[in-house]
């Protein structure tokens, strides 16, 4: 638990000092964040996906966390 919010201070960190920087910077943060439902055989269920990482120009490279 507690490398775990370590974790997410150090990833709440680097988002600040990407988002600080001029507009010229190639290197930027991105989140792609889904919500949706999925439909099986015999019932239908909720699903979330959020993934944060880094952009360079067309490049994403990133860590995320779905739950359904």
């Amino acid at each position: 638990m507690k490398t775990t919010l370590l974790f997410i201070a150090a990833l709440l960190f680097l988002t600040g000092t990407l988002t600080a920087q001029n507009n010229h910077a190639s290197l930027k943060f991105s989140s792609i964040n889904n919500v949706g439902f999925i439909t099986g055989e015999s019932q239908t269920t909720f699903t979330m996906q959020s993934i944060n990482g880094i952009k360079f120009n067309k490049w994403f490279a990133g860590l995320g966390v779905s739950y359904d």
